[in-house]
């Protein structure tokens, strides 16, 4: 482990304590939000803000060389494989806004329809319809906050299940202790991430 690159974070540790983890490890305390792994990483409540690294990725990737030429079948494999899957990264840790998540749909939307992020081309199909399995006549497109949802209520089956994982381990310790998930009530002072997963 590379201690110059690493911090340790903490909350409600007096600072005496903070001075004895330093110096026994030789880490320094880190300070909220930071950047992990392109994330922003912070106790708050992910703002549109915080996604604009999302929808600036999704952008730079339409720009790239050569997609405009493709035509509406390869914009969908396009769609289907690449920019959905910058989504699917952020949706497995956060609950994203819905107004980013609307704001990732439209681009995608128009970069099937007109070949860029802006295009201005209307629409041939409804993207409810798009967004339907291909039985049903769509293009099997994931609508963006069912996923979401779905991938954050992993977590509520790692918890019921009581997954071994140092996670699930730290909520049942610090959250439920000996009670049930099923009757679990959370804190109006616990996190925002921690209510919603509730």
């Amino acid at each position: 482990m590379n201690k110059q690159k690493s911090g340790f974070y903490c909350n409600g540790v007096s600072q005496e304590r903070i001075d004895q983890v330093s110096s026994l490890t030789g880490i320094k305390r880190g300070n909220l939000p930071f950047s992990y792994l392109g994330i922003n990483v912070s106790p708050k409540r992910l703002s549109i803000k915080d996604c604009n690294v999302l929808v600036e990725n999704l952008v730079r990737k339409i720009r790239g060389i050569g997609f405009r030429k493709l035509s509406y079948a390869g914009r969908a494999v396009l769609i289907r494989s690449v920019l959905s899957t910058l989504h699917c990264y952020w949706a497995r840790i956060f609950v994203i806004p819905k107004t980013v998540i609307k704001q990732i749909e439209a681009i995608c939307r128009r970069f099937l329809w007109s070949g860029h992020e802006s295009g201005d081309k209307m629409a041939l199909v409804a993207w409810d319809l798009i967004c339907k399995p291909r039985k049903q006549g769509g293009l099997d497109f994931k609508r963006l906050h069912n996923w979401n949802l779905a991938t954050i209520a992993k977590y509520v089956w790692w918890i019921c299940e009581k997954k071994d994982n140092l996670w699930v381990k730290w909520v049942h310790s610090i959250y439920i202790k000996q009670g049930d998930w099923m009757n679990h009530e959370p804190s109006p002072i616990t996190s925002w991430a921690w209510r919603k997963i509730c």
